[in-house]
């Protein structure tokens, strides 16, 4: 055989050994590619139980979050991709005892309005925001969210006085700022494995943020079912402090926890073309010690408080 002729065949079968590497064994390559147009990704709704055991006169705290998330433009390049996203839509209710024992929700929804709440929310719908994810789809950094709670009163005519303002700007700033945002977006994108994967395949993510609470998450994921360019995950993670704390909102009220401890499982549907997270559940269960925090973000100063949460989130497609 001649010498460019055995090239040609040597090329020919490292090419044909690729293919049937990925193919005969049914392996796959995951990668975020953030949609080019603008696209509404899938609405996430968290709902917490947060109990206090130490004050027997606290009734468990219950509260529910929902949001959809827009991203309107990204820039990606090979290790690093930078994307502008905005509210579409907010929801937060409150779970409250009445004084003969039944229950009351007050819902402050910016598709519904009525409440005061829910006209501040809506103000905050539309504010961009941009963040910086790494290859792994962890955010790197944000930017522009803290411009989300500045807007919270250019429409609504109700008189305030400075310390409600803050206030107000304080609550919008914990249930749906940086830490927040920063959540669902690491829950929807920061799931993929570092290479090839195939049914029942496994691997490991480290993350940062998930489904409102700001912590370390390590987590064990398994590829268990492949339909078409649905991929479905299963994973179990541990749940411990953070390299900057671990932090998370009770009511609006800043909590900034120590002794962290819990777990978390997660059964996910990734859209195999973007690597996002198209529906799921997850259910969170951590104890910790809580320090509330100021308006200003700093320790109140009020005594630690041992919690238990309980926390069951779900992640729904919707219309675009």
């Amino acid at each position: 055989m001649k010498h460019k002729e055995q090239h040609i065949f040597m090329f020919f079968l490292a090419f044909l050994g690729s293919c049937l590497t990925s193919s005969a064994y049914g392996q796959q390559k995951m990668t975020l590619k953030l949609p080019d147009q603008e696209t509404k990704l899938s609405e996430v709704t968290i709902e917490t139980t947060i109990n206090h055991p130490e004050k027997a006169e606290r009734k468990a705290h219950h509260e529910k979050t929902s949001s959809i998330i827009v991203i309107s433009n990204k820039n990606q390049t090979i290790n690093e991709t930078k994307a502008t996203f905005h509210y579409d839509a907010l929801s937060y209710e409150k779970y409250l005892k009445g004084r003969n024992g039944g229950d009351s929700i007050i819902v402050s929804d910016t598709r519904k309005g009525g409440q005061f709440f829910a006209n501040i929310l809506r103000n905050a719908v539309g504010t961009p925001f941009s963040a910086n994810f790494d290859a792994k789809g962890r955010i790197k950094k944000m930017s522009g969210i803290d411009t989300l709670s500045k807007n919270v009163f250019k429409t609504v005519m109700r008189k305030t006085d400075e310390r409600a303002r803050k206030s107000f700007e304080h609550r919008v700033d914990e249930l749906f700022g940086e830490r927040y945002a920063k959540g669902i977006l690491e829950t929807l994108c920061a799931t993929l494995p570092d290479s090839m994967v195939k049914e029942g395949g496994n691997w490991m993510q480290t993350t940062n943020n998930l489904c409102g609470l700001s912590a370390k998450f390590e987590t064990q994921y398994q590829l268990v079912k492949i339909n078409g360019n649905i991929y479905t995950i299963k994973g179990t993670s541990k749940i411990s402090d953070g390299e900057s704390g671990t932090f998370y909102s009770e009511n609006g009220v800043g909590q900034s926890l120590n002794e962290t401890e819990g777990t978390a499982k997660l059964t996910l549907e990734i859209d195999i073309n973007t690597g996002i997270v198209k529906s799921g559940n997850i259910e969170m269960q951590f104890s910790a010690k809580a320090n509330s925090l100021n308006l200003n973000g700093e320790n109140s100063g009020a005594p630690a408080q041992k919690i238990s949460v309980e926390s069951k989130s779900t992640i729904t497609p919707v219309q675009q």
